[in-house]
């Protein structure tokens, strides 16, 4: 009788200690149905948000997997000029919001993230409410492609583009690989052509023909360089966002942005 004794505290004392132990597990276990772990959160979001001195402001926001992110906004009524900012962003504690911090890590927007859809949050960090709160919402788009993107030119021949005074366009290309058509503009007169790809990425461009408009000097420079281009680029790559050519040698020769918000 005494064994039966002592061994019904023990087997107690081991129940008790599973049943804490099943508990502590519970209380770890993360909550599966905030946006981080439950949503399809990695995409591009395309929006036109509201603008105290302007039309609105065109916003694409890219979201990656491993918490970058890339930011393109143009200021309608006012500039024609792409501003670009990229750098990582941080979930909040409960899983369901993110603030987007630059290179400098200084955070430039927050955004609540729902299905297919990011909403911009106010200074404190809360949904904006009332009749103008659907205004601050991105909405997811599909995957892009080749295709179906505006690429705009970063660099040429590893010299970044910049929009200087005068220019009437920011300087891009569109790829249509069904009719095998590009067309585009650089900066001054826009152009069009064809080409053909083939194999391992390599690619061929048929002569530009544009429009024959006169701007200032710098402007007709700068895009008679960026036309140069598509004579010297044989190959191709598509990487994220990012389209590059190169040349025989496997040389840079241009680097493009896809943006979505021009379309």
């Amino acid at each position: 009788m005494k064994n039966i004794q002592i061994l019904i505290p023990v087997i107690l004392l081991g129940l008790f200690a599973c049943k804490a132990q099943s508990e502590n597990q519970t209380l770890e276990r993360p909550d599966m149905h905030n946006s981080q772990l439950a949503l399809d959160w990695s995409g591009v979001y395309l929006g036109q948000l509201p603008c105290a001195d302007c039309e609105g402001i065109l916003t694409e926001v890219q979201l990656f997997e491993d918490q970058r992110f890339t930011h393109h906004t143009v200021y309608l009524g006012k500039s024609k000029e792409v501003y670009s900012t990229s750098g990582n962003f941080k979930w909040n504690e409960n899983g369901n919001s993110i603030v987007l911090f630059n290179t400098a890590n200084t955070s430039i927007a927050a955004y609540h993230v729902g299905e297919n859809k990011l909403f911009l949050l106010d200074q404190d960090g809360k949904r904006i409410e009332g009749e103008l709160a659907g205004l601050y919402t991105l909405e997811k788009i599909s995957h892009d492609t080749l295709s179906n993107t505006f690429f705009k030119a970063d660099k040429i021949d590893g010299l970044a583009v910049s929009f200087i005074e005068n220019q009437n366009e920011i300087v891009y290309i569109q790829m249509d690989t069904i009719g095998m058509k590009i067309y585009g503009h650089g900066g001054c007169n826009t152009f069009r052509g064809g080409f053909k790809l083939e194999v391992n990425n390599e690619i061929q461009f048929s002569p530009m023909a544009t429009t024959m408009m006169a701007c200032n000097e710098d402007i007709m420079t700068k895009e008679q360089g960026f036309l140069s281009i598509f004579e010297r680029t044989t190959k191709y790559s598509l990487k994220n966002d990012s389209l590059i050519y190169y040349d025989d040698n496997n040389n840079e020769v241009a680097l493009f942005t896809g943006l979505r918000l021009l379309k």
